[in-house]
């Protein structure tokens, strides 16, 4: 997510989370200021199966202030996208989980995109996609995204919901 946003502070508060600890091992991607002291920092060669949660540093370009849309964040957010996309296509990693980011900094960094789930759909090479969201038995399938409330509703039709479905 954009190192600038609240990211870094739903990170941090996941990786302190015994449950969470307990059922999963998380690997963590971001500029190494952003790691919370107490997670190992190693190196995408060096990820192995193992216990306990790690961080994998990505690049950081310059500082950014908190709560302001800026290109070095948007530059550092497409970085850690980079490295987790690299991870799960690669079949490193079971599942690649974002944080928030800042469409206009993602802009400011380079990259023309509607957000995080088409730029991976590009960069992956996929021609369907689709964002889900899951909290807990509650699965959500966008059938919009990124569009003012009139047009999406202009688009809801059943062909639509069935074709996003399948």
């Amino acid at each position: 997510g954009d190192p600038a946003g609240i990211g870094p502070e739903i990170a941090r508060a996941a990786l302190a989370d015994p449950d969470l600890a307990r059922a999963a091992r998380v690997v963590a991607l971001g500029p190494a200021a952003l790691r919370p002291q107490g997670v190992p920092a190693i190196s995408a060669d060096g990820l192995t199966p193992g216990h306990g949660h790690v961080w994998i540093e990505t690049a950081t370009f310059g500082e950014w202030e908190l709560g302001r849309v800026q290109e070095s964040a948007g530059r550092a957010a497409l970085a850690a996208l980079r490295a987790g996309h690299e991870l799960a296509l690669g079949g490193r990693v079971d599942a690649l989980v974002t944080g928030p980011v800042s469409k206009e900094a993602l802009h400011l960094g380079g990259e023309q995109v509607e957000g995080q789930t088409e730029l991976l759909a590009r960069w992956s090479g996929a021609t369907r996609f689709e964002m889900l969201a899951i909290a807990g038995s509650l699965r959500v399938l966008l059938l919009t995204r990124h569009m003012p409330l009139v047009r999406a509703l202009s688009l809801v039709s059943t062909d639509r919901v069935l074709d996003r479905l399948r």
